[in-house]
């Protein structure tokens, strides 16, 4: 296959092991991949590189990238038969920084949609609301994409760092253990120690690597090994050509990205709702936890939000199929209580 060869034209998806794959027909699937085609074109092709997101689906193969490609193009299609794809979410579809709060906000145009809704873009000049739905009462919604809090991606990138030390150091046929002491744990309960756990990032790096690489030399399996408080890990034979095993990492700071979401979503979006509408938020969250209600209704009664009726957090997960988790908070102190409104369930229930 031409390497070069337009992304549309090599046609991966045509191959017969995924003709039972997933929910859609053939015809359909061409039909959809027509519209994602007509979005992220040949010119786009031509000049975009190697670094954008979608590069990952549009290359495939297999079920993982075929179940989002095919996700992407159902909802790019549903929202430009609507002509609801302007030019600056095409833009954003098609820059690298702005793709995935881009495809998040067509995923709910494309789920509003197909449950029979017509979101229209507000006419009001100024700064307003992405999207009014017409009911009674009137709705306006307010599509955000928060970037993770900082502290949870330090976090982050700490088990990033000790996983790349795993697969560095681990030869094919051993499985590992390995887990965070209470030292780590610990200082995760402040950003103070979260900020000598970053610090910290290079000596724990090394000294992880230097206990891996004299425990697979001594063939030290089956015993716990490690910086007892900081890390610990176990390794063991699998009797396979493969290396794997489970990391026990760090919990989700949660009150963290409550914050994030209320300072960098919500407070955002309290701007952009006129004062007297009932407004719904739909955030796109890294975390979706029932602990997390209490802290976001605080915040909507504390700064006194009565128009932004709820907030609903939408966690995806692209494994390999795309899958969504939801929390609905409604506001205590709305004006308008719109927690029986079809919009609100075609959001909270997504299939």
């Amino acid at each position: 296959m031409d390497a070069d060869q337009f992304w549309h034209a090599r046609g991966w998806w045509r191959d017969p092991e995924y003709n039972d794959w997933g929910t859609y027909s053939a015809g359909y699937r061409e039909q959809i991949l027509r519209s994602l085609a007509a979005v992220f074109d040949e010119p786009w092709y031509r000049s975009i590189g190697q670094r954008h997101p979608i590069l990952l689906y549009l290359h495939g193969k297999g079920v993982w990238p075929y179940d989002h490609l095919l996700d992407l193009a159902d909802a790019c299609h549903s929202v430009l038969s609507a002509k609801l794809l302007n030019k600056d979410l095409s833009k954003n579809l098609k820059s690298r920084e702005h793709f995935l709060g881009a495809y998040f906000e067509l995923q709910v145009l494309a789920r509003l949609i197909k449950a029979g809704f017509s979101p229209k873009r507000p006419s009001t000049k100024g700064k307003n609301a992405d999207f009014l739905i017409q009911k009674n009462p009137d709705i306006y919604l307010e599509i955000k994409s928060p970037k993770i809090a900082r502290e949870n991606q330090d976090i982050s990138d700490l088990e990033i760092a000790m996983l790349h030390s795993l697969h560095l150091y681990i030869p094919a046929g051993i499985k590992y253990e390995l887990k965070l002491g209470t030292n780590i744990k610990d200082l995760l309960e402040t950003r103070e120690g979260i900020k000598k756990i970053k610090a910290s990032f290079p000596k724990w790096r090394t000294e992880l690597a230097q206990h891996l690489q004299t425990a697979v030399q001594a063939k030290s399996w089956e015993k716990e090994l490690g910086t007892p408080g900081f890390f610990t890990f176990v390794l063991s034979e699998n009797g396979k050509d493969t290396m794997g095993g489970n990391f026990d990492g760090a919990p989700a700071m949660l009150k963290y990205e409550v914050d994030k979401i209320c300072e960098n979503a919500i407070g955002k979006a309290r701007q952009q709702i006129p004062s007297d509408a009932a407004g719904l938020v739909i955030i796109r969250s890294q975390y979706v936890a029932d602990s997390m209600v209490q802290g976001i209704e605080d915040y909507l009664v504390s700064e006194d939000l009565k128009h932004i009726s709820m907030v609903i957090l939408c966690q995806r997960h692209y494994a390999w199929a795309v899958t969504t988790d939801t929390l609905t908070i409604p506001n205590p102190k709305a004006k308008v209580n719109i927690g029986d409104s079809k919009i609100v369930e075609a959001l909270a229930n997504w299939e």
